[in-house]
């Protein structure tokens, strides 16, 4: 039986939706570069061939819901937000800067949050259609009234979103996690954040980990663990998306 969610009482910043920008896209290239060696340069390349609309994106959102990310605020596109309301906003931006020929998925983790597991899938990888990038906006919304109380269980999460995004790889297409968090502190699952990583890099295949720190995080840990897939922390942006900040 799923965890249940205590209603943090608040509203996730208002639920505008703004219209998006429908800009044709671009015609791929046919020799797309290699991400054989998932090195933070390479995805970097990668990433701004995407945003010229040369390489698909499938983009896997984790989204901490533990109680750590209602006890800080922080400043979001001018409003001050609880981190993780500023967590959210920053996915829903990202999605609706993402193009049509991309994937994107969502899942959100605490303690609690899925029925065998600190972590729920809400929703799969799929294409960007207008029906799912609408659903995954309101996914997120609701996800942003969920709050489960106790420690951050990152690094289980982490392992197995990698060990999912690995299992929907295609060939020409980058495949990203990309970790909304203000706490870089993992007391829940089993092992350090270096046994994580070690548990990554063995682990193998192409998926990069982006993780995004808001607030007063600690980047050590976070940097240990998407460093070890070839991608890098990165402190989150006071407005727009997060693939501004990853690709800039």
């Amino acid at each position: 039986m799923r965890g249940s969610p205590s209603s943090s009482g608040r509203s996730c910043a208002a639920r505008s939706n703004p219209a998006r920008s429908k800009t044709p896209n671009s015609a791929r290239s046919t020799t797309p570069p290699p991400l054989a060696q998932t090195t933070t340069e390479a995805v970097g390349e990668a990433v701004n061939a995407w945003r010229v609309g040369r390489e698909e994106l499938h983009v896997l959102f984790l989204v901490d819901r533990s109680s750590s990310t209602g006890a800080e605020t922080v400043s979001y596109n001018g409003d001050d937000l609880t981190a993780g309301d500023a967590a959210v906003q920053t996915a829903i931006a990202t999605v609706q800067a993402m193009e049509s020929n991309s994937r994107a998925g969502l899942w959100e983790y605490g303690v609690g949050a899925g029925d065998d597991a600190p972590y729920r899938e809400v929703a799969d990888l799929a294409e960007l259609s207008d029906d799912h990038r609408e659903t995954l906006e309101t996914d997120l919304y609701d996800v942003s009234e969920d709050s489960y109380d106790g420690g951050s269980p990152l690094y289980d999460t982490l392992v197995a979103a990698r060990d999912y995004m690995n299992g929907h790889a295609t060939d020409g297409a980058l495949s990203v996690i990309v970790v909304l968090t203000n706490s870089s502190r993992d007391e829940v699952s089993e092992g350090s954040a270096a046994d994580t990583a070690a548990a990554l890099t063995e682990q193998g295949g192409s998926t990069v980990v982006y993780t995004v720190g808001f607030g007063e995080t600690d980047p050590e840990n976070l940097t240990t663990l998407a460093a070890a897939t070839g991608g890098s922390y990165v402190q989150a942006p006071s407005e727009g998306d997060v693939l501004d900040a990853i690709g800039g």
